[in-house]
């Protein structure tokens, strides 16, 4: 996979939200895996706009946080 730019502003963002809790107890505070958490932040997979959508709500945010372009 080749990151975008949407890939890497989504993984700082979540990276930055996440600050110093484990990936597991952020992941269940976005109601995700663990290891979906994980590849997103290292740009190991891209979210889809469905997870997209998720994490937005979970974390009571906008797109234009996640994305500030």
């Amino acid at each position: 996979m080749t990151p975008t730019k949407y890939d890497r502003l989504f993984a700082a963002f979540l990276r930055k939200q996440r600050g110093e809790a484990t990936y597991r107890a952020f992941s269940r505070k976005l109601g995700v895996s663990h290891v979906a958490l994980h590849h997103w932040e290292n740009l190991q997979r891209s979210a889809s706009i469905g997870n997209l959508y998720h994490v937005k709500k979970r974390l009571k945010c906008s797109i234009d946080d996640i994305f500030p372009e």
